[in-house]
């Protein structure tokens, strides 16, 4: 289902950014709609930039099943409070990254976060979740990642 389908409450700032074509590649830092045929199906936080080809993470617009393996983004960077999910990082094709929603960290910040999956007792710039780690959560993130992973090679 396209993202542009289901009513979520993006700050201005944000449907500003979406109602304007991007003026330049993506950043690492930078969170981009991503899809496929120009609808946008996902919103990934980029983490490096090789050559063109994008890592990224997967940024889910709820936050109630953030463990300490993952970030917990504020409400003033999207409207909503969202989950980082660090460990499904994935590489993305430039072609899929339609709309930049917003910069919510810098590229050394981005080093750091990157980082911070191998080293749990790393300082970041947004707060880890707090949720047990549990065999559902687990469930949750491998599900995550095998849909980022379909968008990005399906």
């Amino acid at each position: 289902m396209p993202l542009d389908a289901i009513d979520l409450p993006f700050n201005e700032q944000v449907r500003a950014e979406l109602s304007r074509m991007p003026g330049s590649a993506p950043a690492p830092g930078e969170l981009w709609g991503a899809g496929r045929d120009g609808q946008v199906q996902a919103i990934l936080l980029v983490t490096a930039d090789v050559n063109g080809f994008y890592l990224a993470v997967p940024v889910i617009p709820i936050s109630g099943w953030a463990t300490d393996r993952e970030l917990v983004l504020p409400a003033d960077v999207l409207g909503m409070e969202a989950t980082v999910v660090l460990q499904a990082e994935s590489g993305v094709p430039g072609h899929l990254l339609h709309r930049r929603f917003a910069a919510p960290f810098t590229a050394d910040e981005m080093v750091e976060i990157r980082a911070s999956v191998h080293d749990p007792g790393r300082l970041l710039p947004a707060p880890r979740g707090e949720m047990p780690d549990t065999d559902d959560s687990q469930e949750w993130r491998e599900t995550v990642a095998g849909l980022i992973r379909e968008l990005a090679f399906g």
